[in-house]
């Protein structure tokens, strides 16, 4: 039964010798009759057991985000612990994970291997500790339950929230509520995040990616940061400055932006730290010289991510001005405000807008027949395959298929 699907997504091993021992436990606890249980036998065995006893199958999904997290094995205890209570039998082999990835993506590991378990008939209950387990918008945790699970005959149930689809009146509206309690809660969370690094931005110190130019220097005595490491903050990184100062006067001297990235990577001039190409390309050339920081501007909080339903992602609106907090430190100043206000001027008379309609074609005799011939050798009575005018020879009809 086992071989049926597939491992990736699975529990490791120390997981599911846990996840044995805590079912055991919890059962001995509830005095549920174990008769001839044994945990070392096939798959096969002990769910037949369990259905011979009356138990329902379970399968459990756990997930969390992020790498500094690990919360899987108390997700997994607390919903093993809930099936003992309520008669489910989870067989270790039926526990799926996700481990450091968000839920905002729809295609992940774990949850396809739970969702083959449920689509197999292998289990007929599924456990989550939260229904943003499932997914991070509560919208699509509502259909994925509503669709995967209820429509199919099978159970769901959020553990720590005491949804249960057996309860057909309530479980929709509960549901509903608490998607509506957790966004509500991150973005309390979002705030109070803000709002601490606002606090630390205004002591000068480093709260996130600095960009060309600039490099990071460690405070003494300073507080060490939540990860443990030492506090920085900015400052300026000669080298870079001198090849920064070096191409804002040659792109005033009338130098073509192309010729200043292909120089810049000649010269082994530094690169964002986040790029994966280790080269500087055309676009982040440009917003290397319209970066107000260059004249010792400093912003924080001009974008803020937010969720798109439409896109299923995250994407960074820009803020207006008053919602954005703005150094100005004269110590990070590499360029002087007339260089700067020089280069916008040259940057904005080089932007393209949208491209316009594209001018009406005329049309060639070949144009005309381009329907009227067809591959006697390729084509058939369901699947006619025509002759199409190809290459740079006007005129010529050239067989494509």
């Amino acid at each position: 039964m086992s071989q049926s699907i597939s491992s990736i997504g699975s529990a490791d091993e120390a997981l599911r010798r846990s996840a044995c021992k805590w079912w055991s436990e919890m059962a001995a606890m509830q005095k549920l009759d174990l008769t001839g249980f044994q945990s070392h036998t096939s798959l096969e065995e002990r769910t037949a057991w369990a259905m011979t006893n009356e138990y329902d199958i379970g399968t459990i999904y756990s997930r969390f985000s992020t790498k500094l997290q690990h919360s899987t094995d108390d997700q997994v205890r607390e919903n093993i612990q809930w099936a003992a209570k309520n008669r489910i039998y989870v067989p270790p082999e039926f526990i799926s994970v996700d481990e450091g990835v968000k839920g905002k993506r729809t295609r992940r590991a774990g949850l396809d291997r739970a969702k083959a378990i449920l689509s197999q008939r292998l289990a007929e209950v599924l456990l989550v500790y939260k229904a943003s387990r499932l997914f991070r918008q509560a919208g699509k945790g509502y259909q994925f339950i509503n669709e995967e699970v209820v429509e199919e005959g099978l159970r769901a149930v959020s553990v720590s929230q005491g949804i249960d689809t057996n309860d057909r009146k309530t479980w929709k509206l509960q549901l509903q509520i608490h998607g509506i309690m957790d966004d509500m809660l991150l973005d309390a969370i979002a705030d109070h995040v803000r709002a601490g690094l606002t606090g630390l931005f205004l002591n000068n110190w480093t709260t996130g990616a600095i960009g060309i130019g600039y490099r990071r220097k460690e405070i003494a005595h300073a507080p060490l940061t939540n990860r443990e490491r030492p506090r920085t903050m900015p400052e300026v990184d000669p080298r870079a400055a001198k090849l920064i100062l070096e191409h804002a006067q040659l792109l005033l001297d009338g130098m073509p932006v192309r010729e200043g990235v292909r120089r810049w990577n000649a010269a082994g001039g530094p690169v964002d730290p986040r790029a994966t190409s280790g080269k500087l390309n055309y676009a982040c050339y440009r917003r290397l010289f319209t970066n107000p920081r260059l004249i010792g501007r400093w912003e924080f909080g001009r974008r803020r991510n937010q969720f798109s339903t439409k896109l299923d992602n995250v994407k960074q609106v820009k803020q207006p001005d008053d919602e954005v907090t703005t150094l100005q430190c004269e110590e990070l100043r590499i360029l002087s405000d007339e260089m700067f206000e020089a280069l916008q001027v040259k940057f904005n008379s080089q932007k393209t807008g949208p491209r316009g309609p594209r001018k009406p074609k005329t049309l060639k005799l070949w144009d005309l027949t381009t329907d009227c011939f067809l591959c006697e050798s390729c084509s058939t009575r369901e699947l006619p395959v025509r002759f199409y005018q190809t290459g740079a020879l006007a005129g010529r009809l050239r067989h494509t298929g």
